[in-house]
């Protein structure tokens, strides 16, 4: 994602990912919802999860979500409504994130 504009700021929760000097990591955080109102935007770009519950997190608190077709809640999702549902590559990414 580092051809993303300087503006984005990408913030991880969760134990792994790859760091720039873009990207704050919290690792595990409790109080999900504080984090979840704070966002503009919740991107899960998985490959394989068929009930990710922190895509309806996301959603019960009304944060937009762009997911993959292979979240198994991205039924949940209404496409420009509450999210995106697209395909798990950067350019796919990077057009909905903007």
């Amino acid at each position: 994602m580092s051809t993303l504009p300087e503006r984005v700021k990408i913030i991880i929760a969760g134990a792994n990912g790859k760091f720039t000097d873009r990207t704050v990591h919290l690792w595990k955080i409790q109080e999900v919802e504080k984090y979840y109102a704070m966002t503009d935007l919740f991107v899960l770009s998985t490959m394989y999860d068929p009930g990710a519950l922190v895509t309806l997190e996301a959603l019960a608190t009304g944060t937009p979500v762009i997911t993959t077709p292979y979240d198994g809640t991205s039924e949940f999702i209404k496409e420009g409504i509450n999210g995106f549902i697209v395909e798990r590559n950067e350019s796919e990414l990077k057009s909905a994130i903007l």
